[in-house]
């Protein structure tokens, strides 16, 4: 459940942190890792070229209706693409046995998901500003300290500017949405302390609780937020005509 509902509407957001990661990775690399490095990078070729098998639908072929509304094979690619960088960046082998049709299901999912909550956001009045839109692109293209590196991790991800204009309206929307809808949830002392414990006793020379608890309050706070999402989500299901044709 993890950042559940931003993740499944910010995925070419997600990418485009992944490659900046990766972009940052490789300035660092001096002649000592550098050949650890074309490793790495061999290695997440093969994985991008077996995510491309994974995600080869037309990009024009309708994946799913949600409440009449069309999801095409275009943003299921990128939701599969999302899925497998996640894995991978977990230290999960998104190509293991089995693990192929949990990524065609959980994209699928997520998109359905997406669609709900936009729906019912938007039905409830909701909307992204203009400047809320370019406020949040900013923010994003800070994070890659330039213009030209900005526009290489787009042009490595096949997104345009206003590709991902539009992800950022859906994660704006979305986001007004939780926060009138669901509030800001409350975290106690105790809640904060047992999950401190639960993580502190398997873990080698862990913080104290101290220097934890003000990341621990926001986790707790998050992932009670993400519980109350999944509830709308299936609430919302329950009266929704969703058709997936895949």
């Amino acid at each position: 459940m993890f950042r559940k509902y931003m993740g499944i509407l910010a995925a070419v957001v997600l990418t485009l942190a992944l490659a900046a990661c990766n972009g940052d990775n490789e300035a660092k690399d001096t002649d000592k890792n550098k050949d650890q490095a074309t490793e790495e990078k061999a290695d997440q070729n093969k994985d991008k070229k077996q995510a491309q098998k994974i995600e080869k639908i037309d990009e024009n072929k309708v994946v799913a209706t949600v409440n009449g509304e069309e999801i095409k094979g275009s943003e299921y690619n990128k939701m599969v693409t999302t899925i497998t960088n996640q894995m991978h960046m977990s230290g999960k082998d998104p190509f293991a046995e089995g693990n192929e049709d949990k990524i065609k299901d959980q994209a699928i999912n997520n998109l359905v998901d997406k669609a709900l909550l936009l729906q019912e956001a938007k039905d409830k009045g909701y909307e992204a500003t203009d400047e809320e839109i370019e406020t949040e692109l900013e923010q994003i293209k800070a994070q890659f300290g330039d213009d030209k590196k900005f526009e290489e991790a787009l042009a490595k991800q096949n997104v345009t500017v206003e590709e991902l204009k539009d992800q950022y309206k859906d994660v704006v929307v979305v986001d007004k949405f939780v926060k009138k809808e669901v509030g800001e949830q409350k975290v106690t002392e105790e809640e904060m302390k047992q999950f401190y414990e639960d993580f502190s006793k398997d873990a080698e020379n862990a913080p104290k609780y101290d220097e934890t608890k003000g990341q621990i309050k926001d986790y707790l706070k998050q992932q009670k937020t993400q519980q109350e999402v999944a509830k709308i989500i299936e609430k919302l299901k329950e009266n929704a005509d969703i058709k997936i044709e895949v």
